[in-house]
């Protein structure tokens, strides 16, 4: 399932929330690095998730994957 912009910034904010409780403080490396480093994981799993799916669709017949990452059947 492909996600916007704001479902992706919901989906960080909600992984903050889940795992702010193993965050360690580290001498040296900010609160908002990890809150950035978990914000990029997130945004690279989705990408992978969306060319998983785009190589899924485009090895199905009478289907077509333009460049934007909209399917058209026929």
């Amino acid at each position: 399932q492909r996600l916007g912009e704001d479902d992706l910034a919901q989906e960080v904010f909600l992984k903050v929330l889940d795992r702010i409780d193993g965050y360690r403080v580290v001498p040296g490396i900010p609160f908002d690095h990890w809150v950035a480093r978990l914000a990029v994981r997130t945004c690279l799993d989705q990408l992978r998730a969306d060319a998983v799916l785009q190589r899924k669709l485009a090895s199905l017949p009478n289907v077509t994957v333009i460049k934007s990452g909209r399917t058209v059947l026929g």
